[in-house]
């Protein structure tokens, strides 16, 4: 069956078509799913860089004297946002 609409035909889609869009959409899903992914693995990693420093700055509050391990840590903690945060732009 054709159906025109102001002078345009259109024709149903080929089972060829057909099979084809329904290939090139699954890709797209699985990509969209794989973002998401990524996403979710940046967020979980950016909430417990967070909790972690927040822990070590109360720690730090109760004890004053941070030691060399303890602030390399911290460096380390900042530089690993400061990288995620660089990766979001």
């Amino acid at each position: 069956m054709t159906k025109h609409f102001n002078g345009l035909r259109l024709r149903p889609a080929t089972e060829e078509e057909k099979s084809s869009s329904k290939k090139k959409l699954a890709v797209l899903r699985a990509k969209d799913e794989k973002k998401r992914e990524k996403a979710d693995a940046r967020n979980s990693l950016e909430a417990y860089l967070y909790e972690v420093k927040n822990k070590m700055l109360e720690h730090e509050e109760v004890g004053r004297d941070g030691g060399r391990e303890e602030g390399r840590v911290r460096r380390g903690i900042v530089w690993r946002q400061t990288c995620m945060k660089s990766r979001t732009t």
